[in-house]
């Protein structure tokens, strides 16, 4: 951590005239964690602005900076990130801070940032009070629900094993959130800031709209809608869905089909449902609820699919005895994880 700091003071210093921009920057917007720290400067650069007033001639800089330090190649997007290099390091030290387990109880950090009134905060110091927004993470742990209510309004019922993650200028520069687990979103519509989910493999996109998603595993994704309509992108492909419909990943892709919301939406009353599901799903889910792992000895198995339902209120050695009772298979609990023979 001691050397991300450092480099943090490096590249402010050299924005500050002080210190000449070594082969650290060019190195940083090389690697994978520069280009991706690159989607959260439009949004900081954003909140910087209406903060602060009018956004400053960042090429005029550069081309000032540059003549009184060496030359660095760089395309004209790089030398944009270049100016704002202070602030791809301060969003990759966020990101790497933020890393929490999903059994870590909810973490909320805040700064106060102060700001001279005497006078017009330059580039510079805008980039420093930027780089001090705090990200606010919420869990839930296993076998627990929470209600949230995010600062724009929008509620999310999250289910057991669960994370949400949020900047603190969240609602009035942008509504982008991070999520893990599963979560029935009910969004206040803005039309102007689009809420946007991001997880691991797809992002959603809505203005306001009511809707389950489910995203605890990679194959395992499903974004059903009960009321509006949301946007479902993978890469470059997108797909929109109306009430009633859930869109899912499979084969590499997003498919749509249509489905009784109820299905998906039954925990937020206590009771998991599963119409015609696989087995994996089924122990993914009584796996996450539970907090326990999974073995299977025959892969087979997790393919073929059930009609099963059971309360959270009842203890898993119950629900698998139930599972074996209503299916052909044999699920045991053994040192805290559900094993199939």
């Amino acid at each position: 951590m001691k050397d991300k700091q450092d480099d943090i003071l490096k590249i402010l210093d050299a924005l500050d005239d002080t210190q000449r921009v070594d082969e650290h920057l060019q190195t940083l917007l090389d690697s994978e964690e520069g280009r991706e720290a690159m989607r959260d400067i439009q949004d900081l650069d954003e909140a910087v602005n209406r903060e602060m007033g009018t956004t400053p001639d960042v090429e005029a800089a550069w081309q000032q900076f540059n003549k009184k330090q060496r030359k660095i190649n760089l395309t004209p997007v790089l030398r944009y990130v270049a100016a704002c290099a202070a602030i791809v390091v301060v969003v990759l030290v966020m990101m790497y801070d933020n890393r929490s387990s999903v059994n870590q109880p909810v973490v909320q950090t805040v700064e106060k940032v102060e700001t001279q009134e005497a006078e017009r905060p330059s580039l510079l110091d805008k980039i420093k009070n930027i780089s001090l927004l705090p990200a606010r993470t919420i869990t839930v742990v296993a076998k627990e629900q929470k209600d949230v209510t995010l600062p724009d309004g929008t509620t999310v019922c999250m289910n057991a094993n669960s994370t949400l993650k949020y900047k603190e200028n969240f609602g009035t520069a942008n509504r982008n959130i991070q999520f893990y687990g599963e979560g029935y979103f009910k969004v206040r519509r803005n039309a102007s800031l689009p809420f946007i989910i991001k997880t691991k493999t797809v992002q959603t996109k809505v203005l306001g709209t009511e809707f389950n998603l489910r995203c605890y595993d990679t194959e395992d994704v499903h974004v059903t809608l009960v009321k509006g309509s949301v946007e479902v992108a993978m890469d470059s492909e997108k797909v929109r869905i109306a009430p009633n419909q859930d869109a899912y990943l499979a084969e590499g892709s997003v498919k749509v089909q249509e489905v009784n919301p109820k299905d998906f939406t039954s925990w937020r009353e206590g009771i998991l449902y599963f119409d015609n599901a696989s087995l994996r799903t089924i122990l993914q889910q009584l796996g996450k609820v539970y907090n326990v792992n999974v073995v299977c000895h025959d892969k087979q198995l997790l393919d073929k699919h059930y009609h099963f339902m059971c309360s959270v209120n009842d203890s898993l050695d119950e629900v698998l005895h139930l599972l074996n009772i209503t299916s052909d298979i044999n699920v045991k609990l053994r040192d805290n994880a559900i094993v199939i023979e």
